[in-house]
């Protein structure tokens, strides 16, 4: 049985002063109410210098297995950095924080601070090498500032010294 034979085929006729609604209209607001900001444009060119790009992350197992098998330590107070003479002309960072090292937001926390100590030290550290940074106990009461000056001072001191070993031999 078709449902539409019981519809009528004359249709009704226009509504006079029909009100529609605005998108910003509606009576319930206050009248202190603020329309949100107009949405600001992003400039490419200057994200660009302050990005971490992806090209500088270890992302796969396999390189962090490779640093692990053939690695050489370095040890701080708020860090440990395995480190392996990669080859490529960046220096890429991994970062391994286990969950006996803390909380989600911890690790979280960790993970940010080393990552951004890294960005910003990228020119002072030595080149070709891959790092995989690991957090200590004390890790918890670290800041960036901190993070940053012991990453600076471990690799510039210890690694210096061997890469420049093992690039002459």
């Amino acid at each position: 049985m078709n449902n539409e034979t019981y519809l009528s085929t004359q249709q009704d006729p226009p509504k006079k002063d029909l009100w529609l609604p605005l998108t910003d209209e509606n009576r319930q607001w206050t009248q202190g109410h603020q329309t949100p900001p107009p949405r600001r444009t992003q400039n490419a060119g200057s994200l660009s210098t302050n990005r971490f790009p992806a090209k500088l992350k270890l992302k796969k197992r396999f390189e962090f297995q490779k640093i692990f098998a053939c690695h050489q330590r370095v040890v701080g107070d708020f860090i440990c950095i395995d480190w392996l003479v990669s080859g490529n002309q960046e220096t890429r960072l991994g970062i391994s924080a286990s969950r006996r090292f803390g909380k989600a937001h911890e690790r979280n926390r960790f993970k940010r601070l080393v990552r951004e100590a890294f960005r910003t030290a990228r020119f002072e550290l030595p080149e070709g090498l891959d790092l995989n940074i690991i957090p200590r106990q004390l890790a918890h009461r670290a800041s960036l500032v901190s993070l940053r000056a012991e990453l600076v001072s471990l690799l510039s001191s210890t690694v210096l010294a061997k890469v420049g070993h093992v690039i002459e031999s």
